[in-house]
């Protein structure tokens, strides 16, 4: 499953300024379906090779989709062209708000920031964002019933379809980063996604970490439960 870009220009440039859902989540963007799963387009290309960080999380929520349309647009009529274009996408949409802030906190905390030579992670989303790949184990939207994909029900496991789209972006992506710490947001990505792939067992990977969202009811006592576990990867690892 890997759609070009430059088949939905002129829908994306035709999308009103502030896309709602029913601009997007629309049969113009729908990719593929099975069952009550299904698979949209959005304009989410492209990897920063140089990267020393991949924050994976599952896949691009309704929130996240609206966004990548809307700067996609807005970058079209400023007649910004891909890469360049692809990268403003990624790195103006990368967990804004609370999420961002848990984020760095956990990763300065186990030591990411002075591993890469930085005073913090939030250089990652400011100056050093070319250190920075922000990724999504189903890289395209995917919605069960409507409503935002989690990981389970169905598992990724079990759905032809989802692990199809798993295998064909996520494993070119991180073959493509092969020195760079893995951050897995959430169980489904950690137990799910990486084991699909073969990743389970690496040892760049941050098995463990909390997932940030501030939902995450169990993040400090997790965080708490995994620091040794997480210091030690990171200690382990070489930038």
């Amino acid at each position: 499953m890997t759609p070009r870009f430059d088949d939905y220009i002129d829908k994306i440039r035709s999308l009103p300024a502030n896309p709602t859902d029913r601009d997007v989540v629309t049969s113009d963007f729908l990719l593929r379906e099975e069952g009550l799963i299904e698979v949209y387009y959005a304009p989410l290309h492209g990897i920063t090779t140089d990267a020393k960080i991949v924050i994976v999380g599952i896949t691009p929520s309704a929130v996240q989709m609206r966004a990548a349309f809307t700067e996609a647009r807005r970058l079209l009529h400023e007649d910004m062209k891909p890469p360049h274009l692809f990268k403003e996408i990624r790195r103006r949409m990368a967990f804004k708000g609370p999420m961002r802030t848990n984020l760095n906190d956990m990763l300065d905390k186990i030591g990411v920031a002075e591993r890469l030579g930085l005073a913090s992670t939030t250089q990652l989303f400011d100056d050093a964002s070319h250190l920075l790949h922000s990724t999504s184990a189903l890289r395209y939207p995917v919605f069960n019933r409507g409503k935002n994909y989690t990981g389970s029900n169905p598992p990724i496991h079990r759905s032809p379809l989802l692990k199809s789209l798993l295998t064909s972006t996520l494993l070119p992506e991180l073959d493509q980063v092969p020195d760079a710490l893995i951050v897995p947001l959430g169980k489904a990505v950690t137990t799910d996604a990486l084991k699909i792939i073969g990743f389970d067992k690496e040892r760049r990977v941050l098995r463990g970490f909390p997932h940030p969202s501030g939902g995450n009811g169990h993040r400090k006592a997790q965080f708490q439960r995994e620091f040794r576990n997480l210091c030690g990867i990171v200690r382990a690892w070489n930038p």
